[in-house]
């Protein structure tokens, strides 16, 4: 802290408008005239004033990260309520039970079935892309609200569909929704989280997710019968207007609020989330205005950068692709596939309703290993629980199909729950955690909808592909997700780097001189 200290010492002189304890982060800018650019180092506001222990956990922060989070839950919702219900929502056309307007069950083969699931993570690829649009232009609490809207809509058509098509187009609406909310609340939360926090809260969002599959399975238990199933659809339509009313309490982001020139809303919203600590709020907005200010410098055309500008950065270019690659990495893990079909997978070696109570214990591990995440990813490090958890699941993946093929089925049902927890850990929640880590306010916008249509892209062929891949090769379909997972696991452990407890200015120096694991080491 000397330096800083010796730093904030030699600028006070020229800052009278600003008063020397409320600033907490300096700015040290140089012009090179023979490149002509600018560079600069921040030091970020809450390393700078406030030390990590002294950053609160409020009560206004934990209702508005609880609200926002109701989005993922939506996600996990719609992800895990078709596993158990699907051989009472469908039946062939003969059944009398599909020849009503309202019938109890629709007419689909297996690969209507297949389109019909895999048409939500189709719908969220389109979310994703059109997500950094709604953040932009109208707010994340704004965008969260159309969300909101979709999910209503997508609601009454499950609900009420008369045809498998109609079927279809609800859960493809709802895709929409939860692909841009994948993409938004991340944001959101990562823009109201002081850094102590930010690991924990960051992992909400996973662990919300997980939740709404878990809550959806339990239910679907219950309301496993014809119509029953029309009851749980459309359910999602209570979940989103939850989360609208929820969020008349909320605050917009500070980050948004002051890219959009709305410096006094953003000070107004630092207060409500920090609580009364004016000094610690006005260092903290100091700092974002500075931190934007210095990424803007030199750009006249716009206030963010569009994902081309992203790629023609030779900086931002590097974690651009990471973000790429760890989403990537998250469904190449085949969590989806598994979990849309986890009551199939374990009927086939056991009875039915056992399998739909294993089908669910697979989700609480899911829960658990988040939980255990959530708490020690300050300590353990995104990077090394992210590499932990590629490593072990591709293990237990792998030790899997060979217990399953040695007809060890308890064995491998064992394994498959410890594959679970492994994911939980960090394949799960880092993704949607770490976007917002690697770039900087003026990029995080079309960075995270770019991350986010990597990861409902694969989701779409990996759960559409599936059925087939279990069809035509068994057990060994599951092969497929452990050797993904040791590609990509070793081209991350040269590349990822460490984002715990660094501002994002420092993690996004560390990628000019070469790749993040290489400019950013480990405190």
């Amino acid at each position: 802290m000397d330096g800083t200290t010796s730093t904030a010492d030699q600028y006070s002189r020229d800052m009278k408008d600003v008063d020397t304890v409320a600033t907490t982060a300096d700015v040290k800018g140089r012009l090179d005239e023979e490149k002509g650019r600018i560079s600069f180092e921040v030091v970020d506001a809450e390393q700078a004033l406030a030390p990590e222990a002294d950053q609160p956990f409020t009560s206004a922060l934990a209702f508005t990260c609880l609200v926002a989070s109701i989005g993922s839950f939506q996600y996990g919702w719609h992800a895990g309520s078709t596993s158990i219900v699907m051989d009472v929502m469908r039946c062939s056309a003969s059944d009398p039970n599909s020849s009503h307007t309202l019938s109890s069950c629709l007419n689909m083969n297996t690969d209507v079935w297949a389109f019909f699931n895999a048409s939500f993570a189709l719908g969220g690829l389109f979310g994703g892309i059109v997500a950094s649009l709604f953040m932009g232009r109208m707010g994340r609490i704004q965008a969260c609200h159309i969300c909101n809207a979709l999910f209503v809509i997508a609601a009454l058509l499950l609900s009420i569909a008369p045809h498998p098509a109609v079927l279809t187009l609800g859960r493809f609406i709802a895709g929409i929704a939860a692909g841009a909310q994948s993409s938004i609340v991340p944001t959101y939360v990562a823009e109201i989280s002081p850094p102590k926090w930010r690991g924990a809260l960051g992992c909400s969002f996973g662990f919300q997710l997980s939740t709404g599959v878990l809550v959806a399975q339990l239910l679907s238990i219950v309301l496993n019968f014809r119509p029953g199933w029309r009851v749980l659809c459309g359910l999602t339509g209570v979940w989103a207007g939850v989360m609208s009313v929820g969020f008349l309490w909320c605050p917009e982001g500070p980050r948004y609020l002051v890219m959009s020139g709305k410096r006094e809303e953003a000070r107004r919203a630092l207060m409500r989330l920090r609580g009364s600590d004016p000094v610690g709020v006005e260092g903290e907005l100091q700092a974002i205005i500075r931190g934007i200010e210095a990424e803007q410098s030199g750009r006249e055309d716009s206030k963010t950068l569009s994902l081309m500008g992203i790629m023609r950065s030779p900086v931002l270019r590097k974690p651009l692709f990471l973000a790429g690659m760890i989403h990537l990495a998250q469904q190449l893990s085949g969590i989806n596939p598994i979990v849309g079909y986890a009551a199939q997978l374990f009927s086939r070696f056991m009875a039915p309703s056992t399998a739909m109570w294993l089908a669910v214990a697979l989700t609480g591990c899911n829960n658990m290993g988040i939980v255990v995440s959530s708490t020690q990813m300050n300590r353990v490090g995104r990077r090394r629980f992210f590499l932990i958890s590629v490593t072990g699941m591709a293990v237990s993946i792998g030790l899997v199909v060979m217990f399953a093929q040695l007809n060890k089925n308890a064995a491998a049902t064992v394994l498959l729950l410890i594959a679970i927890c492994f994911y939980a850990l960090g394949l799960g929640p880092i993704p949607w955690l770490i976007t917002s880590e690697l770039f900087p306010a003026t990029a995080i916008g079309s960075a995270s909808s770019f991350a986010a249509t990597v990861n409902w892209t694969f989701n779409f062929v990996l759960t559409y592909a599936f059925a087939d891949m279990q069809n035509g090769m068994g057990n060994w379909s599951l092969l497929v997700f452990a050797g993904g997972l040791m590609v990509v696991g070793v081209v991350l452990g040269g590349t990822m780097p460490e984002t715990t407890g660094r501002g994002v200015e420092e993690v996004v120096e560390g990628f000019k001189g070469g790749w993040g694991a290489r400019g950013v080491k480990r405190l």
